[in-house]
């Protein structure tokens, strides 16, 4: 279920403007790693993106979960903000919704 799509069973819209996809990398060394929260979706849904993802790109990467606040923490391997940000535009985001912080 897309997050910004009008939920037909209580007619109630959801507000986009309290949901915001953050993107970030860090560098250890030669190494970097790319990560994404604020995407709120299913666990299943992610799961599948994160799928999606590596095979096109060949990259590798993992899913982690907050237990606390129950939000989820995208993980990748390499500098692939550019391709995540083209990757969440296709599913359906505003682009106004995706901060890449450290850029």
């Amino acid at each position: 279920m897309n997050p910004f799509e009008c939920d037909s069973n209580n007619n109630t819209t959801f507000e986009p403007s309290n949901t915001n996809i953050i993107i970030w990398k860090e560098s250890k060394g030669r190494k970097k790693n790319t990560y994404v929260t604020g995407w709120m979706l299913e666990k299943e849904e992610l799961k599948n993106y994160l799928k999606e993802f590596k095979q096109k790109h060949g990259c590798n990467g993992s899913l982690k979960e907050d237990e606390d606040t129950h939000s989820f923490k995208i993980h990748f391997q390499g500098d692939k903000v550019n391709d995540i940000i083209e990757m969440i535009i296709s599913k359906g985001v505003n682009s106004e919704h995706i901060t890449i912080k450290g850029q």
